[in-house]
């Protein structure tokens, strides 16, 4: 087995932070690691093996409470696709709504400011192919 000098990713941090923003970091480091090492071309239950040595104690304990069926133990990819469905945060849809529906142009705000926040905040309502007519409800309110 050859040893390589490429240092491991860090951790996945699931307690701290933006848990999203560290899975998504982790998730393309691994991806760079696995490539860099030669990994991504070995079976999957020693990808997976290196894996599970590399998400750090939380993120591992985490994982071995998940109830997962075979085909989502069967590659790396499938495995952090888990962990990512287990951690994404659930969106109240009807808080999201609240705060679109709220959202008002300041005195100062420039207009391009404006839509652009009223895009971002669109995308967590669920209207679904009525984004654009709830946003523009949005530019004209009050």
């Amino acid at each position: 087995m050859a040893v390589s000098n490429i240092p491991l990713p860090p951790t996945l941090d699931i307690k701290n932070g933006n848990i999203m923003n560290n899975l998504n970091l982790f998730k393309k480091a691994w991806a760079h690691y696995e490539v860099a090492t030669g990994l991504d071309s070995q079976p999957h239950n020693k990808r997976i093996s290196n894996l599970m040595l590399t998400i750090g104690n939380d993120a591992f304990k985490f994982y071995e409470r998940l109830t997962l069926n075979q085909t989502q133990k069967l590659t790396t990819g499938n495995i952090l696709k888990a962990l990512e469905d287990h951690l994404k945060p659930k969106i109240n849809v009807t808080y999201e709504r609240y705060v679109f529906h709220s959202r008002r142009q300041q005195a100062n705000e420039p207009f391009a400011d404006f839509l652009a926040k009223l895009r971002r905040l669109v995308v967590t309502c669920s209207f679904g192919s009525y984004d654009n007519e709830f946003l523009k409800d949005g530019i004209v309110s009050y």
